[in-house]
């Protein structure tokens, strides 16, 4: 399914996964993919296709309660430019099973993302280890005690060469930090980018 909302010519658009686990919250995702919805209407250089996967490619049970319909499972096939975790309460268990799978897939993708409780999914593929990184504000204290070797910090979002980390619902990185090496520093990047950079 694609998700060009822009009309005339796409060349090259970033392919974005984003892993919906159990007990994420809507506001995560909603803040995760409105801006890349938004992104492809206002960036006349930088488009994004995004696609929607649960760990079976059944719907995810939010922690509202609400049933998510995604569009397909995590596979061992999926390649891209990003793949974005998002998770809640208890997301490394819930991803555990699919750890293996997923230690793969992040040497097929140009960058990976931890959003909210999905920092701790990368911590436990030891993605963060030696790196800059934030996590969900209540859980500073725990995750840095569970990782002494990551430099934790108080950010909304944090990048560290081709890891991003964002701390909640309202905290994503910013689109074009996908593609644009200046998005990942504290200035520069698209035009489009730095609109939604809230």
């Amino acid at each position: 399914m694609s998700h060009r909302f822009a009309s005339g010519p796409v060349a090259s658009p970033l392919a974005v996964t984003i892993l919906v686990l159990p007990g994420s919250s809507l506001m995560s995702l909603a803040a995760t993919v409105e801006p890349w919805r938004a992104l492809n209407r206002l960036s006349p250089e930088l488009r994004a296709d995004w696609r929607l996967v649960s760990l079976d490619g059944g719907p995810v049970l939010l922690s509202s309660g609400m049933p998510f319909a995604v569009q397909g499972p995590l596979g061992p096939d999926l390649s891209g430019d990003l793949l974005a975790i998002i998770g809640g309460i208890d997301a490394l268990e819930h991803a555990r099973p699919a750890l293996g799978m997923l230690r793969g897939l992040v040497r097929r993708f140009a960058r990976v993302a931890g959003i909210e409780s999905g920092a701790w999914v990368l911590g436990g593929l030891g993605l963060l280890e030696g790196r800059r990184a934030t996590a969900h504000w209540e859980d500073h204290e725990e995750f840095l005690l569970r990782h002494p070797g990551v430099d934790v910090r108080p950010d909304r979002w944090v990048a560290d060469g081709p890891v991003l980390t964002a701390g909640g619902g309202l905290a994503r990185p910013r689109p074009d930090a996908a593609s644009d090496p200046r998005a990942l520093g504290t200035g520069g990047g698209s035009r489009g980018g730095q609109r939604l950079c809230l």
